[in-house]
């Protein structure tokens, strides 16, 4: 059976990546995105990071288009994974998503 893959967004992604943290293995990229296994021993590594940035009360010196990556992460390894063990201001932003 094929592993299932998440496209996480290139921008934070590569931020991640630079800062020199545990970082997903890019199994291919698309133009925006790099794509990584759900099963990949880092990915909680990433969700954790961008959970920290999407988060409201987060960085707050951080470029816009980071947190908006860092949202869009969460979403996209959230709705492979589950929501249920994610805090409520996270939880928020899968509603977000379907407005």
């Amino acid at each position: 059976m094929k592993p299932k893959t998440i496209r996480i967004p290139e921008r934070f992604y590569v931020d991640h990546m630079e800062r020199d943290l545990d970082t997903p293995e890019d199994i291919g990229k698309c133009k925006t995105h790099a794509i990584v296994r759900a099963d990949d021993q880092h990915l909680g590594e990433l969700l954790s990071d961008a959970e920290h940035y999407a988060h409201p009360s987060g960085p707050d010196a951080c470029p816009p288009g980071i947190i908006m990556s860092a949202k869009a992460t969460v979403r996209a390894i959230r709705n492979v994974i589950g929501w249920d063990d994610a805090c409520p201001a996270i939880k928020q932003l899968r509603k977000e998503a379907t407005r």
